[in-house]
Formats: structure tokens, sequence, C-alpha cells
């Protein structure tokens, strides 16, 4: 008997060591903080569960409070060496925040998942020059579920908001009515970066579960459903903003019944009437969006016609854009307002410039006759010299908020100037980035004199190149009002 309670108590004693370096692992529940300690002298680790139903469009975990640098590490529980899916949040901050969206990633599947929150270092951390024996932190799980979807109604324009109470997602319900024949979603305005996300029957699973997606780098998408491809059921819209997580973002959205641009749209606003000095070249210098990326522009007509460079106006198969986006900067602080489509009328490769033409509205209605717009004095004869002071204008994506950049001003001197097969080619020590490409280099007196087009960088030094103005093929001055 003795000898059976000795093996009893052997076959015990690993099992409790095993529970003590493998706690009981808590379950997380969407919206509950929890509290948790790591002892670093240990394993320095611990794990948490959650399930992930099928009709979660984005899910959120972060760190709150959290003593030292911790990292989090995210499994499906049934991740193995064949399935070595897992997403890992390492930075330097203590406080990782861990964001998934089922409209990014395809490798976001329902069903069993563990959680890891790890200090990663070998030595213990300090507090006031001593060593800290356990680490606290806070711990919130999160998501947006579809089946818990708001109704968008037919006829309406919703204001929204995008912010980090809801993850910067928002999943609508629209039921069509029998008789339509298709329908259309419009972002109307936003500063953000907003895109579309359109599932039939029920929530998507993945991204590819979804019909249409509308998801570029404009704040005001519009997402059509053509009579062909209406079905009997509900849809469901995710929208969602991506690029501007710190900030709440407002978004005014439209369903409307058909594919035709309601009237309720807004119109482009009338623009002031006798700018001055900076704002005057802000208005007349414009963001442009498409398929090939965001670039910066150039009126150089009060009707409309807009240089740029050619690269801004090719898509990456090096074929020419249908049409682009024109925004313009309608106040220097926030970010430019997309109201207007073009098209290219010419394009010399190489000069690496293009011709656009203001065709219409934002969604392709046309201006009314009388609409004017303000345009850049060209300065054909301009003599450069060496140390000259140059001003650069433009849309650069450095420092702002990635898609939606603002109008900026940088300035210096002309440092060089190249002769190259095509012509010349200048530079500059003004500081450009991309999203710059097209945009105006002036003079003193607020004269364009070229279009930024390409930077050269090395550690932290970066020279500008731009091309000059005498560069515009002459039968292209037909088009602008020349002064």
């Amino acid at each position: 008997m003795r000898q059976l309670c000795w093996s009893i108590v052997l076959l015990i004693l690993p099992l409790l060591s095993l529970q003590a370096k493998n706690p009981s692992i808590t379950e997380l529940e969407p919206g509950v903080l929890v509290e948790g300690q790591l002892y670093p002298q240990g394993e320095g680790i611990r794990s948490y569960r959650f399930q992930l139903p099928v009709t979660i469009s984005t899910l959120s975990i972060e760190l709150f409070q959290a003593e030292a640098d911790l990292d989090l590490i995210l499994r499906p529980e049934s991740s193995n060496e064949e399935n070595p899916l897992e997403f890992r949040f390492e930075s330097d901050e203590w406080n990782e925040k861990l964001r998934l969206c089922k409209t990014l990633e395809n490798q976001m599947p329902a069903g069993r998942y563990v959680l890891d929150v790890r200090y990663a270092f070998s030595q213990a951390p300090r507090r006031n020059g001593r060593k800290q024996s356990s680490i606290y932190y806070q711990l919130k799980m999160d998501w947006v579920d579809g089946l818990q979807a708001e109704p968008l109604h037919f006829q309406e324009i919703q204001n929204i908001t995008l912010d980090s109470e809801n993850l910067h997602t928002r999943v609508f319900q629209i039921d069509p009515p029998p008789s339509i024949e298709g329908f259309r979603i419009d972002v109307l305005d936003t500063p953000g970066d907003v895109d579309l996300f359109l599932s039939r029957s029920h929530p998507a699973p993945e991204r590819e579960g979804y019909q249409v997606i509308s998801e570029s780098l404009l704040g005001r998408e519009s997402l059509l459903v053509f009579p062909d491809e209406l079905q009997e059921s509900s849809y469901f819209l995710t929208v969602m903003e991506n690029t501007n997580q710190g900030r709440s973002i407002p978004v005014r959205l439209a369903l409307f019944e058909g594919n035709a641009v309601p009237s309720e749209y807004p119109q482009p606003p009338i623009l002031p009437e006798y700018p001055e000095g900076y704002e005057k070249i802000r208005l007349s210098t414009v963001q442009l969006i498409s398929e090939a990326g965001i670039g910066s522009g150039c009126f150089v007509s009060s009707k409309g016609s807009i240089v740029t460079n050619a690269h801004v106006a090719f898509n990456s198969s090096s074929q020419i854009v249908d049409s682009l986006i024109v925004a313009l900067s309608l106040s220097p602080y926030e970010e430019p307002v997309e109201l207007f489509t073009a098209k290219v009328e010419q394009i010399s490769r190489q000069d690496d410039l293009a011709l656009l033409q203001i065709t219409g509205d934002r969604w392709g209605r046309p201006l009314p006759s009388d609409y004017r717009f303000f345009y850049w004095p060209i300065d054909f004869s301009h003599s450069f010299h060496l140390g000259d002071p140059l001003q650069m204008f433009g849309f650069p994506w450095m420092g702002s908020g990635l898609s939606r950049s603002h109008f900026t001003i940088t300035s210096g001197i002309l440092s060089g100037g190249e002769l190259t097969s095509d012509g010349m080619i200048w530079k500059t020590d003004a500081e450009i980035s991309g999203g710059s490409s097209g945009g105006a280099v002036s003079d003193e007196q607020g004269k364009l004199l070229g279009f930024p087009t390409f930077v050269v960088s090395q550690d932290s030094a970066q020279l500008s190149y731009f091309v000059p103005v005498d560069r515009i093929p002459r039968d292209w001055r037909d088009f602008m009002d020349c002064e």
C-alpha cells in the first residue's frame, strides 16, 4: 500500500510542476478588459484563447498600462508546421496594438485562436533602478460582427463616424426593394481614405467573399451594383478606414436606387473671386488620383487645362489611364477635396509631361459653362542661374495621412543642371517626395518655371530634379492661358 502511495505521488508531482509552468489559459471575451502579470525570471509569457466567429470583419487586441515592452503573438489553436499561420506584433511600443481585417487578410479564418503576451528579453526590466519581479498589464480584445449590422436605407444620405470605438469599421445591411434596377453607394465627403466592401446574403467570411470592392487611394469612393448583378437577397456593406487610426473620421454615406448620379449629390464649390499670393497658388495646384497612384498637377488655363508629369498618367502596365480624379485644397490645413474628373489630352514621353483637361465634376457631370479655374502664369523665357531661389508646391505623402496628403511648400536654390539627350533637366535642394511629381516649381514672383519629376536620395541628403516649362511642346500652348 505504501509503495502504491509513493507511485501516485510520483505521478502527481510532474503534473503539478507542469501546471506551475503553464497556468490556466484565460478565455477572452470581446469588449472585456482583463488584467495580467508576467514573471520575467520564469517563462515571461501568458496565453489566452478565444473563438473567432465567421462573421467578424475586424479584430482588435490592445495592451494598456504595460510596465515593460511586451509583444503580442496570435495564431490559430490548430497551427502547426504545415499550417504556420501567425501574426506577430513586436515593435518598440510597450502597449502593442493588433488590428486585423478580413477585407485585407485572406488568412484570417474563423475558429479557435491562441494569443501570447510575451516579454522577450533575457534580463528583467528595471523601475527606478530596481529589477521588477513581475510586469503588470491590461488587455482588451474587441471585434466588429457583421451579424450586428445597422440598416442602411435607400434614397438617404447618412452621416456616420469611423473611430476607435467602432475600430474604424461599420457594417450595414441593405435590403433592396423587389422592383429596383441596380443601386449605388457613394462616399460624398470625408477627410479620410474610406473603402467599401459589399457582400451578398451574409457578411463575407473572407476577402474573396465580397461581390464588389471599391478600394483605392480616393476618399470619395463609389460602388455600383448593376441590374444584371442584382439578386433578391440582403446585402452587407463594410465601410472601413485603415490609414488614420488615431483620428475620428466623419463620413457622408449615400445609398440610392439606380446607377445614375442623383441630383442630391453636391456640386463643386464656388471658388474665391479674388485670391492672392499663396491662396491663389494653392487653388492653381491640384492633386491627381488614378489607378496609377497619386501625383500633383498645375492648372494652366481658366478652362481647366492641367500640366503634370507623364508618369502620373501611366498605370503599372505603362498604359495611359482612362481618367483621373482632381482634388483641390480648399483649406491650407485640411486634406484636398476630390471635386473633378479629367482625361489625358496629350502625352510627351521624352519630356515626361502630360496635358490633361477637366471633363466634369467628381461624378462626371458637366460643369457650368461659366465655371473658371485659377491657373499658373508661365515664364517660358526664364533664364536659370545657379543659386537662384526656388519654391516647390504639391501634395507629397511625406508627413501626411498617407494617401490624403496636404498641400505643401518647400524652398531651396537652383543647385545645377544636366543636359540630357531629351533636353535640360534642373536640380534643386528643395525637398520633394512621392506625390510631388507634376507639381509646381516657381520663382519668387510666383511664375511657373517647371515641374518636380524625381528625387535622388542618399542617407539624409537628397537632390530634386525638375523639368523646365520650355520643354512643354509648342502645340500644347493653344490649351493654355499664357501670360
